[in-house]
């Protein structure tokens, strides 16, 4: 999983007496950034320096804070440091492994210090980090051998190479936007839950269009072997076992119906773990027709808005908010009513996903506009 961690954007770093700085476009380049994780509902975390001398730049209060814009939402959690590595005093760490996170992003303040010492730590406790260097600041310093400034570009240079490629991939934010996010953006992985009594059009017309789309789809087997008898009997065989999958890596999860196959799953104690992983973790589920019973069933996520089968709609509103349309998005948890909505399921799954572009494209390919 991925986090953008925000390290000493801070009021302090705003005082004309550090001198000379370069990115001038930096905190702008960080908003966007930001911006862009936010709307992807990806974890962010800011790093906050509290300076313990009385002389420190970030000792007093309003030189603490955050800058405008960069004050953390509700949901973002704040580490506060005293030294120069994020991760010392800190529960960083603690946090990132607890939450699965093994991806950082990293922008802040200033990069020869806090940022530098931060990306090193990182690297060296074995996450893949990417460093966008414009997103950083570096300020003029005195060359130890002459005692004279050395510009804030030079000193700029001198760490991001020092860095590149031996600590962290290193990228600026145009890159960011147009080759790297972009691509990771149009790129899914899925796992499909079977059962013995699954229901095959609810199964494939989302392994069909997703595949379409250019996702990674993978049908799991939670039987005892990789073939799956259908509702109606028809022997399927899927890619994986379930005791094999690395479920940590996918992007979604679907429970599909068919009868007894959504019992089967909501039964699953294995898949149920792996659905409440996906709920815990801000991830995707889609379930259809019996499917979401594993929702009501298993206690999880109360409350929520499910759309199903009129035929179990009575146990789903034991614990959740029956609605009554061929499909719905509540969160992250994307349902449907039955098979003869499973093309429609199907695009509502991939509209998360892929963009306009991408799914009008598909859907002219299979003559649906």
């Amino acid at each position: 999983m991925e986090a953008l961690i925000l390290i000493d954007v801070q009021k302090g770093f705003l005082k004309n007496s550090l001198g000379k700085r370069n990115n001038l476009q930096a905190e702008e380049n960080m908003l966007k950034i930001l911006d862009i994780f936010r709307k992807e509902k990806k974890k962010i975390i800011h790093i906050q320096h509290f300076s313990r001398d009385e002389k420190g730049l970030l000792f007093k209060e309003e030189d603490r804070e955050f800058q405008n814009g960069f004050e953390p939402l509700r949901n973002e959690i704040v580490f506060q440091k005293n030294v120069n590595s994020a991760f010392i005093g800190t529960g960083l760490e603690k946090y990132l492994k607890d939450n699965s996170i093994d991806t950082l992003f990293i922008v802040g303040v200033s990069l020869p210090h806090c940022v530098s010492t931060t990306v090193r730590m990182a690297s060296n406790l074995g996450f893949d980090i990417t460093l966008i260097e414009d997103a950083t600041i570096s300020f003029e310093i005195t060359d130890y051998f002459t005692g004279e400034k050395l510009s804030p570009e030079d000193v700029h240079r001198y760490n991001i190479s020092a860095l590149n490629e031996e600590v962290c991939k290193v990228i600026n934010t145009e890159k960011f936007f147009n080759n790297y996010w972009l691509v990771r953006r149009f790129y899914m992985k899925t796992y499909v839950f079977l059962a013995d009594g699954f229901e095959i059009l609810e199964t494939f017309a989302p392994v069909d269009v997703l595949k379409r789309c250019g996702a990674e789809v993978v049908t799991v087997s939670t039987e005892k072997d990789l073939f799956v008898a259908s509702s109606q009997k028809n022997i399927v065989k899927a890619d994986i076992m379930l005791s094999d999958i690395d479920y940590k890596t996918a992007d979604l999860v679907i429970i599909p119906g068919g009868y007894p196959g959504y019992v089967n799953l909501r039964e699953n104690k294995e898949v149920v773990d792996i659905v409440k992983y996906f709920l815990d973790n801000d991830k995707y589920v889609a379930s259809i027709c019996g499917g979401p019973t594993i929702f009501s069933y298993n206690n999880l996520a109360n409350g929520t808005k499910l759309t199903a089968h009129s035929a179990v709609r009575e146990e789903i509103e034991k614990n959740h908010i029956y609605v009554d349309v061929p499909t719905h998005i509540d969160g992250k948890i994307i349902t449907g009513i039955g098979a003869g909505q499973a093309i429609n399921f199907a695009f509502k799954i991939a509209e998360q996903f892929f963009d306009k572009e991408k799914i009008d494209e598909v859907k002219k390919g299979m003559e649906i506009i």
